[in-house]
C-alpha cells in the first residue's frame, strides 16, 4: 500500500479527502514502466486493489477505466491493460 501511495499520490488523492487539503511538499520521482509513468500506475494501483479486495475488483476497475477514457480521455489502450492483469497477478501472488 506504500509503494502506490508514492506511485499513485496525485490520483489517489482525488477519492481522498483528508490528503486532498495537504499540499504535496517532499521531493517526489516518477516510477517508470518501459518508460512510461502510466504503466507503472496501472500496475501497482491493480496489484494494490488485488492484495487488498481481490481481483475481480481489480479487473473490473481496469476496464472501468479504460472505456472511461475511450470516450473522453486518451483512448482506449490494450497495453495499460496489459499492465493491469500483470498488476493483479502480482497482488494474487501477495498472498
Amino acid at each position: 500500500m506504500a509503494i502506490n501511495d508514492y506511485v499513485n499520490k496525485k490520483e489517489t488523492k482525488k477519492f481522498l479527502s483528508s490528503s486532498a487539503s495537504k499540499p504535496i511538499t517532499e521531493k517526489r520521482y516518477s516510477a517508470f514502466l518501459y518508460k512510461r509513468i502510466d504503466l507503472a500506475q496501472h500496475f501497482i494501483g491493480s496489484a494494490a486493489i488485488t492484495a487488498s479486495l481481490n481481483g475481480q475488483v481489480a479487473k473490473v476497475a481496469g476496464e472501468e477505466k479504460e472505456l472511461s477514457d475511450a470516450k473522453d480521455g486518451s483512448g482506449f489502450s490494450f497495453i495499460d491493460l496489459a499492465a493491469d492483469k500483470a498488476g493483479t497477478r502480482f497482488g494474487d501472488a501477495l498472498w
